[in-house]
């Protein structure tokens, strides 16, 4: 969103407006996080009526049966609240990944490269995960990509790798999430424009 500013060089446009660069930045970022609620929206959406024709709508009164780790005993959810508990917990993923991507295409002024890093960034967290339990690198645990998928701590179920928890993964994403910002914020509002 920010890199296509910088290639098409409407960032001029935007800039010349009685707004600080810093509420310019944050109104493209927030803008972002907007679109990709709509269109996880829709995917849910569009995922519940597909499925509602194929297995019929009444499959949708089918409970999901979990087993909690917490309780230590089996617990069944409505299929609306457990797919909302999936999707919660999957959103610091696709927040950070939109963060990143939003950060690379500030910086680097390039659509391609806020594209292709992100990208590089969660294909190979499986790797970095490998890595960390079968050669116990413990230092890669730090990694943003071991700890954003909050998925795994479901229902009180325990990371794989040594060490990792929920309160972890939460401080290792936010003080990624606040470093990415304050490096995208400082970099925008000492960005040369005039040669874009």
């Amino acid at each position: 969103i920010m890199a296509d500013e910088f290639t098409s060089g409407t960032i001029k446009l935007l800039l010349i407006k009685p707004y600080s660069r810093v509420k310019i930045l944050l109104s493209k970022y927030f803008t972002g996080i907007i679109v990709m609620m709509f269109i996880i929206s829709y995917l849910i959406l569009l995922q519940l009526l597909i499925g509602g024709f194929i297995f019929g709508f009444s499959s949708l009164d089918i409970p999901v049966i979990v087993y909690d780790f917490n309780k230590e005993s089996i617990v069944s959810y409505n299929v609306f609240i457990y797919m909302l508990i999936r999707i919660i917990m999957k959103l610091p993923l696709i927040v950070m990944i939109y963060t990143i991507s939003f950060s690379i295409g500030t910086i680097f002024s390039s659509v391609s490269i806020s594209v292709v890093i992100p990208l590089f960034i969660y294909m190979f967290s499986d790797g970095i995960e490998h890595l960390v339990l079968h050669y116990n690198i413990w230092w890669l645990k730090y990694f943003i990509n071991v700890n954003w998928n909050f998925k795994e701590y479901l229902f009180g179920r325990k990371a794989f790798i040594m060490g990792l928890n929920f309160k972890f993964s939460l401080v290792v994403w936010i003080s990624y999430f606040i470093v990415i910002m304050l490096v995208t914020i400082i970099n925008f509002k000492n960005k040369n424009i005039r040669n874009i």
